[in-house]
C-alpha cells in the first residue's frame, strides 16, 4: 500500500521543467494584503511612495529629484517610472498592481499615458481604492497565472514591479510571462529579483517556441547610476537604444530588488 501511495503521489507531482518554478508561492496570496500594507510601513519610513506635483521631474531622459527635503523614490521605482517615460507609451498596464502607487506616479508624470492595473487579490485592489481613489475604474481582478482572459486590455507596455519574484509554483511565473506579452504591443518592462527564475533564457525559449507571438524580440537591461542597485530589463518588438541583454549573469550580479 505504501509503494501504490508512493507512485500515486509522484504521479500527481508536476516533473519540473527548465526555468520552472519547483516549490510553492513565496506568499498565501489569501492573506498576502495584510503584509503587504506592513511593507508599505516600513517602505515610507525611508522612501516617497506617492509622488505629489513637482517633487520629481522627467528631463533629457532622467527622472530627477526636484524637492528640497523629499525622502528619495526607492531605486526601483525611480528607475521603472523613468524607463516608462522614456519608451513614451500611450497606455501601460500593470501586473500585480498591488495599492496603485505606481498607476499613480506614471501618470502623474506623464498625464497623457493611459494607465491600467490588475491584481489577483480583491483585497489589494480595495487598498488601491482606498489609497488612490482617482484610480477607481482603472484595476481590477485578474490572475496573470491563469489562461488569457479578453477582459485585459492590449497596452504598448506591460510591467511588473516585483511581482514574479514570488511566482515559484510549477510553470505559473511562464503562464504570466505569457499573458503580460500578449497584453504588451511594445514592451514588457520587468523588475524583479533576477536570482527567483533564469528571466533571459525563459524569454528566450518562450519566443523561439512561439509562446510569444511578436514577430522579432530585442532583450535589454537598463543599469541605475546608484552602485550595487539593480537592472531593469526591457523586453521590445523593435530595437532600441539601451544595453543588449546576453545573458541572465549579467541580471544576477545585480543586487535583487524588494
Amino acid at each position: 500500500m505504501k509503494r501504490l501511495l508512493d507512485l500515486v503521489r509522484r504521479w500527481r507531482t508536476p516533473r519540473p521543467e527548465f526555468g520552472a518554478g519547483t516549490g510553492n508561492d513565496e506568499y498565501d496570496w489569501r492573506i498576502y494584503h495584510e503584509e503587504y500594507r506592513a511593507r508599505m510601513v516600513d517602505l515610507e519610513r525611508l522612501h516617497t511612495t506617492v509622488l505629489r506635483d513637482g517633487d520629481y521631474t522627467f528631463g533629457d531622459e532622467r527622472l530627477t529629484l526636484a524637492r528640497s527635503g523629499l525622502l528619495p523614490l526607492h531605486e526601483n521605482h525611480r528607475l521603472l517610472y523613468e524607463t516608462v517615460c522614456q519608451l513614451n507609451p500611450a497606455s501601460v498596464l500593470e501586473i500585480g498592481c498591488g495599492a496603485g502607487d505606481h498607476l499613480a506616479n506614471i501618470k502623474l508624470l506623464a498625464p497623457s499615458i493611459q494607465i491600467h492595473g490588475r491584481d489577483r487579490s480583491e483585497n489589494q485592489l480595495r487598498f488601491l481604492r482606498e489609497r488612490h481613489p482617482e484610480l477607481d475604474g482603472v484595476a481590477g481582478v485578474f490572475d496573470a497565472t491563469m489562461p488569457w482572459s479578453n477582459l485585459v486590455p492590449t497596452v504598448d507596455v506591460c510591467f511588473t514591479q516585483a511581482v514574479l519574484t514570488h511566482i515559484q509554483l510549477g510553470n505559473s511565473h511562464f503562464v504570466t510571462l505569457a499573458n503580460m506579452f500578449r497584453a504588451a504591443a511594445r514592451q514588457v518592462i520587468l523588475m524583479e529579483n533576477w536570482t527567483k527564475h533564469s528571466f533571459h533564457a525563459d524569454i528566450t525559449r518562450m519566443f523561439a517556441e512561439r509562446m510569444i507571438s511578436w514577430p522579432r524580440l530585442f532583450l535589454y537591461y537598463r543599469a541605475s547610476d546608484v552602485p550595487r542597485q539593480p537592472h531593469i530589463v526591457v523586453a521590445s518588438a523593435t530595437e532600441l537604444p539601451y544595453t543588449p541583454l546576453l545573458d541572465d549573469e549579467t541580471l544576477t550580479r545585480s543586487v535583487p530588488p524588494i
